[in-house]
């Protein structure tokens, strides 16, 4: 899937609907039975490929017989934070979809076999000079149904909270005690609900048993993306003065595929997944996350 990702078939989707006579994005997805080579990549079953990905592709249909976007289509900035082209950002919603899609199922197939508990838990302590330089606290965005599934948890929803983000500084501050080094909580920023692990504490719905998931079919969005993340949009911060119309989030456009280093199987196939990127037309950030 690294070697063949659907993004450059959705993009040749995306032209031909748009400067043909097709009413319906499936007439074409049909179309696509031969085999097709693009930038030396070959795709045995073109239309195949694409077939899972017809409900986000559909979408084009509506914009083409209404000649207007859904009401609540997000405001898409391009990198200079100016309103991009209506068309090049329906383009780069549905390619973000597409991404997304693609990644959560790239992810699962690489993660769940390993057992690993890394996006489970908050940093781990050490000694000396190297505590100093790991990260305090992991953060793991959540909609306002997710956080449902971490009750037991401390909320924290004030005024203060939600004029800050996690990464600010100065730290929020809760008692006058920084938020990491409090209890595990979830926590309602500027930008959104997160939990919040400290270090050496673990997500309440792992197993300590079976080192499992205990709501794995019904696990947060960004848990099923656990350490290559789709970054061709990126939801913009309200607070930064650029909000979009009531009822429409933000986004800028980044055109990257973020990898975080931390993850083993991200280090081992550090230049398929540069190479995924590369086919898609975006750039690969590697970074790490925790440590």
């Amino acid at each position: 899937m690294l070697k063949t990702p659907v993004l450059p078939l959705v993009r040749m989707v995306y032209f031909l609907f748009f400067s043909g006579p097709f009413q319906d994005v499936a007439s074409i997805v049909d179309e696509f039975t031969d085999p097709l080579e693009m930038e030396d990549t070959a795709y045995e079953n073109p239309g195949q490929a694409l077939t899972p990905f017809l409900p986000v592709l559909q979408q084009l249909e509506y914009v083409k017989r209404k000649r207007a976007f859904p009401e609540g289509f997000p405001r898409i900035l391009d990198e200079g934070l100016q309103p991009e082209n209506k068309f090049k950002a329906l383009e780069h919603w549905i390619c973000q979809q597409v991404l997304t899609q693609e990644l959560e199922k790239i992810n699962s197939l690489l993660c769940e076999p390993c057992g690993c508990i890394l996006c489970c838990c908050g940093p781990l302590s050490c000694k000396g000079e190297e505590e100093e330089k790991r990260k305090c606290f992991f953060e793991i965005p959540l909609s306002s149904a997710e956080a449902g599934f971490f009750e037991s948890l401390v909320r924290i929803d004030t005024e203060a909270s939600r004029g800050t983000t996690a990464n600010a500084e100065p730290s929020f501050s809760i008692n006058d005690v920084p938020f990491y080094k409090s209890d595990r909580s979830v926590i309602s920023w500027r930008n959104g609900l997160s939990m919040i692990l400290p270090r050496d504490t673990y997500c309440p719905q792992l197993d300590s048993r079976t080192g499992r998931c205990r709501i794995y079919e019904k696990r947060p969005d960004v848990c099923r993306r656990p350490q290559i993340f789709p970054y061709l949009l990126e939801r913009h911060d309200p607070g930064a003065g650029q909000a979009g119309p009531a009822g429409a989030d933000t986004y800028l456009v980044r055109n990257k595929i973020l990898a975080v280093w931390d993850c083993s199987y991200v280090k081992a196939l550090q230049e398929e997944i540069a190479r995924y990127a590369e086919l898609c037309g975006l750039t690969p950030v590697f970074m790490e996350n925790k440590y």
